[in-house]
């Protein structure tokens, strides 16, 4: 593992209440708070910055604004994008001019809706605009009216993901809620078509209703599923046996719509890469993140595995609902070996100190193929990694004490001393 250089632009600053303050102000904005809230890093090069702020208007009413700093290395690739986007009119907000550089002269700000590769997020926030593209979603079934569709934003990452929700009404009949998902390439129409699939081969309760996709496949919309988040719950019920079910239904559905499967090989090489950029982030956590790339550097554990898999399971991505639990966010779909997936549940039980981790683990092994306990070890350090760089990426105020102890229980089950049979 050779991070690849220091933190770009002015990143460390950034990432800090003061630093995102002291900058904007300095930049002739007038806020009355900001504070960073998401983080991506292509090391050496730049970095970005979610961004949310505290603005009062003239007549003192406080708006929240969101945005992104994209913070680079080399301060002439960001006047370069700012001369850029000086000549695409992009949309003026109550910080006044949407995109531009900043006082540090190696940053540059897009405050929402602008965003450099989700231009489209205007067209959704216009009722108009959005009525129309809601028209062509075969699964809404009819026309809906504008005057009575609202859209609110449930999560953006900027230049990757927007989630909205909507509530509309159909002309002569019922209120729809659904969530719209827009995305830089054509990952909407994946979207749709694995929905589509998996509620054909798994059942409908499996995952949520697709309404189809739209905007040249870079949307996709699904029926909203009313319920609770498991992660809310976990910890006094959760439904270790109901969760092992679901997840070895989502494994066993027959998924074919092309693409290589995640081999683990690969996933191995992507924890060391996750090494990388944490030890840029937190020098101080050098040494484990050493120890831990020794580890990863011996041959992974051969496996023929391959399924179904979410790709991203966690707590957060199963709902607790009146019927039963039920899987979603689901862009990650995939194949690959099923314990990735166990493995990262199993990282997310660790970190919240969620009693019924064995009890879960058992209970999928009852309805698979059972594995050695040294594979699943491995694959729930490779979690733990991916929890660890999440609590940067995510700004979390302890994030340095979250990343010390993921890092801690994934040497542990790495080392010569886990379990081997």
């Amino acid at each position: 593992m050779t991070p690849n250089g220091v933190m770009p632009g002015d990143l460390r600053s950034l990432m800090q209440e003061e630093g995102v303050g002291e900058l904007l102000a300095r930049s002739g904005f007038e806020v009355d708070s900001a504070r960073p809230t998401y983080v991506r890093v292509k090391p050496g090069e730049l970095a970005l910055v979610g961004v949310e702020a505290m603005v009062s208007t003239r007549a003192g009413e406080a708006i929240r604004l969101e945005g992104y700093l994209r913070t680079y290395a080399d301060p002439v690739r960001a006047e370069s994008l700012a001369h850029k986007w000086s000549t695409k009119l992009p949309a003026p907000t109550a910080l006044g001019t949407g995109v531009r550089l900043l006082a540090d002269g190696r940053t540059v700000m897009f405050c929402f809706p602008n965003d450099a590769k989700l231009p489209s997020i205007r067209r959704l926030l216009r009722t108009d605009k959005l009525k129309r593209i809601l028209g062509d979603l075969v699964g809404l079934e009819g026309p809906v009216r504008g005057r009575e569709t609202q859209l609110s934003v449930v999560r953006y990452k900027p230049e990757r993901r927007f989630l909205a929700r909507v509530s509309t009404r159909l002309s002569g009949g019922p209120r729809r809620d659904l969530f719209l998902r827009l995305f830089a390439d054509r990952r909407g129409d994946r979207l749709d078509r694995v929905l589509r699939t998996l509620a054909a081969r798994g059942g409908d309760a499996l995952v949520p209703r697709s309404l189809g996709s739209a905007m040249d496949g870079r949307l996709s919309a699904e029926e909203a599923v009313g319920g609770e988040e498991l992660a809310n719950v976990a910890r006094r019920d959760l439904h270790p046996a109901a969760l092992a079910e679901l997840v070895a239904r989502l494994h066993a559905t027959e998924f074919v719509l092309g693409g290589a499967a995640r081999s683990v090989v690969d996933e191995a090489t992507s924890a060391r890469r996750a090494l990388s950029v944490l030890a840029i982030f937190e020098p101080e956590l050098a040494e484990p993140i050493r120890s831990l790339d020794r580890l990863l550097s011996k041959p992974p554990p051969g496996t023929n595995h391959v399924t179904t898999l979410h790709g991203d399971l966690h707590l957060h991505q199963v709902l607790v609902t009146p019927t039963g639990l039920r899987l979603v966010d689901l862009e990650r779909v995939g194949l690959g070996d099923p314990l990735i997936d166990i493995g990262n549940m199993r990282a997310h039980l660790l970190m919240q100190e969620v009693d019924g981790i064995d009890d879960f683990t058992e209970e999928y092994m009852l309805r698979t193929t059972p594995r050695a306990l040294r594979d699943l070890d491995f694959f729930t350090a490779l979690g733990l990694i991916r929890r660890a760089l999440l609590s940067f990426r995510s700004i979390e105020p302890e994030r340095k004490s979250i990343s010390a102890k993921a890092l801690e229980h994934a040497t542990e089950m790495l080392s010569d001393k886990a379990t081997t049979s």
